[in-house]
């Protein structure tokens, strides 16, 4: 069993309290926006003070077990991470394996650097995602439906919402990919008058109390008031606005549009860096790519029900083979964690004790350790809550 050392990303969008709070550790002057606990290069945690993507790498069939090795090449194959936006992330989606395996190869070719700003594929892997909210969170993921947005558009005071109605009539039968190709065209698409004015009819409208979907159009006049004229504004209002309370889970596939908006979560993913942006953002956008990959048909929000194997234990299972999740309730008696494989436990709160076939170790808050495949069974005391990362 190792100890993890997370490694903090200070990315502008990030809250200044939240996980250092979390953590029981002074504010910092930068944003925190996220704690990464994984093997990933780009920043793998420290594992009692080594690499772990080293400490694998020198017994991966003790570290993964050999049906990780066999299925994911001796790589852990998830990230996990804390999460904390205090401002809207991009406008953003993640590839398939197959999407982000060409794209890779195709940047790898033209010799961009893996850390250049305009590089858009940072590795081979895909990145399905899963959030479990631990705060209230909100998030825009997927396309509503046609007739929805149509019916939301009719009311709003903004000539750009009659516009994107039209084409959205014109447009039936193929999705949303028409319309959101024209509000992402930088010379045929809307000016940036025209966003402006749209975002500022979602919060007229608010502000009147005659908004139909009050939540969308919040979330829609919050994004314009960061972000002024960026067309992303307009997409974004053709998304599922989404609200989780604490302990609910959102699941997004590879391709599907989305936005982290604000709150704190633990997040878990196939461990990728990859993210093809559209706006809302100073990082690089590649608006071509994303109209390319992305998922344009309705769909709701995937929030996923957790199954109960056990006693104490909530397990998320998303439709993917490199993670699930689960959540452990430890009070009186000792709780089993249902897998094997390489594990990853963090403390949510309280005091909780991990117990291996030859290893102990007590967590605090925001405390975390790898456990091997190798070391078998794992069970929690104590008293808190505490989720664990696996492999199915």
């Amino acid at each position: 069993m190792h100890r993890l050392a997370g490694r903090p990303q200070h990315y502008d969008w990030g809250s200044v309290t939240a996980i250092p709070d979390f953590l029981g550790e002074q504010q910092c002057e930068r944003p925190v926006a996220e704690l990464w606990f994984g093997a990933h290069p780009q920043a793998p945690s420290l594992a009692d003070g080594d690499r772990l993507d080293e400490v694998i790498a020198k017994d991966p069939r003790r570290a993964l077990g050999p049906s990780t090795c066999y299925a994911f090449g001796c790589q852990l194959p998830y990230l996990l991470k804390l999460i904390a936006p205090d401002a809207p992330l991009s406008l953003q989606l993640h590839p398939s394996r197959s999407q982000a395996q060409t794209g890779f190869l195709r940047e790898e070719t033209l010799g961009i650097p893996r850390n250049a700003p305009e590089r858009t594929y940072r590795d081979p892997n895909h990145k399905p995602e899963l959030l479990y909210a631990l705060t209230h969170f909100r998030a825009f993921a997927g396309f509503s439906v046609r007739r929805k947005s149509r019916e939301l558009l009719e009311s709003l005071d903004a000539p750009l919402a009659q516009k994107i109605n039209r084409r959205l009539l014109l447009s039936a039968g193929r999705g949303m990919r028409p319309v959101v190709t024209w509000l992402l065209d930088p010379d045929s698409g809307p000016t940036t008058a025209q966003v402006v004015r749209f975002g500022q009819a979602c919060g007229e409208r608010l502000r009147a109390g005659a908004s139909p979907d009050p939540l969308l159009d919040e979330m829609v006049s919050d994004l314009h008031q960061q972000f002024p004229g960026d067309p992303a504004v307009a997409v974004a209002f053709l998304m599922n606005p989404v609200h989780l309370s604490p302990g609910e889970a959102l699941y997004l596939p590879a391709g599907t549009l989305h936005s982290y908006q604000s709150g704190f979560a633990v997040e878990v993913m196939a461990s990728s860096d990859n993210v093809i942006r559209a706006g809302l953002t100073s990082k690089h956008i590649d608006r071509g790519q994303l109209l390319d990959l992305g998922e344009f048909d309705a769909h709701p929000a995937v929030r996923l029900a957790p199954e109960r194997p056990s006693e104490g234990i909530l397990r998320f299972n998303p439709p993917v083979e490199d993670f699930e999740l689960s959540v452990a309730t430890v009070k009186d008696d000792s709780v089993a964690l249902p897998s094997l494989g390489p594990r990853i436990v963090l403390c949510l709160d309280g005091n909780i004790r991990v117990e291996c076939l030859q290893s102990t170790d007590s967590l605090k808050p925001g405390e975390c350790v790898f456990i091997s495949d190798g070391e078998g069974p794992a069970r929690l005391s104590g008293n808190g809550h505490a989720i664990a990362c696996s492999v199915p």
